[in-house]
C-alpha cells in the first residue's frame, strides 16, 4: 500500500472505501492470529489483475480488494495487545497503528514525511499524529470531517480506557471486546456513515482500478 501513496492515484472515494475497508478488518480480526502484530501500510498489499483475458493488457490493481501479508511470528515474540512499558501513553499499538494507517490514506503519503522534527522514541508515533491531527481538517484538499473523526478516534488514548475493566498482572485493562466495540462504534461505524452520506457505499464492490505504481 505504500507504494500507491505514491502515484496520487487514488480518488476520495478511493481513499473512504480503502479506509473502511481496513478499519472494519482491524475491528474483526483484532484478538486473532490475524493481528499477531500491528498493522501498517507494508503489510497490505494489492494483486495485480487482468480486466479481460487479453494478454496484450496491462494489469491493474482494485483498491477494493486489499491483501494482508502475513508472516509467521515466533510465539516468543507475538507484539501484546496491550502495552504495560512504563512511560508509554498510548497502550494499545494495533489501534494507533491503525490511526497511523489512515492518516496515511487520507493525506496519500508517509505519516512520518508528514510529522516536521520527528524525533522516534517511546511516544513518537503518538506525539506526532496527535499535533497532526490537531486541526479540524489536516489535510487540505481532502475535507471529510468523519474521516479524520474517526482517525482521532483511534490515536485518543483515553477513549479506550473506557468501558468495563478487567484486572490483569496487577494492572487495570479494559478488556477486549469493549475495545472491538470501541473500534466498531468510533472508527468503523463514522466511516460507514460517510461512505453512505456521499453514495459512495453503493460503490464498495465496483470502485475503479487504477494502475500498479511501478507502471507510469
Amino acid at each position: 500500500m505504500s507504494d500507491a501513496f505514491q502515484t496520487g492515484r487514488l480518488s476520495d472515494k478511493m481513499k473512504v472505501i480503502l479506509a473502511y475497508i481496513i478499519a472494519r478488518s482491524a475491528w474483526e480480526f483484532y484478538d486473532s492470529d490475524w493481528m499477531s502484530r500491528s498493522w501498517t501500510a507494508e503489510d497490505i498489499h494489492f494483486m495485480q489483475e487482468l480486466a479481460c483475458d487479453n494478454d496484450d493488457v496491462e494489469p491493474l490493481i482494485f483498491i477494493n480488494r486489499p491483501y494482508l501479508a502475513v508472516r509467521r511470528e515466533d510465539a516468543s515474540i507475538i507484539e501484546s495487545e496491550t502495552s504495560s512499558v512504563i512511560g508509554q501513553i498510548h497502550r494499545y499499538p494495533r489501534i494507533l497503528a491503525l490511526g497511523m494507517m489512515l492518516i496515511e490514506i487520507g493525506t496519500g503519503r508517509r505519516a512520518r514525511s508528514l510529522f516536521s522534527n520527528y524525533h522516534e522514541n517511546l511516544n513518537s508515533d503518538w506525539h506526532s499524529a496527535r499535533q497532526f491531527l490537531s486541526k479540524t481538517v489536516p489535510w487540505d484538499g481532502f475535507d471529510y470531517r468523519a474521516f479524520w473523526d474517526a482517525t482521532r478516534n483511534c490515536v485518543n488514548n483515553k477513549l479506550f480506557l473506557k468501558g468495563p475493566i478487567a484486572r490483569i498482572g496487577g494492572h487495570t485493562l479494559v478488556d477486549i471486546e469493549a475495545r472491538r466495540r470501541i473500534i466498531f462504534e468510533d472508527v468503523v461505524t463514522p466511516l460507514g456513515d460517510l461512505l453512505s452520506g456521499t453514495g459512495w457505499i453503493h460503490d464498495i464492490c465496483t470502485v475503479g482500478s487504477m494502475k500498479p505504481p511501478w507502471i507510469r
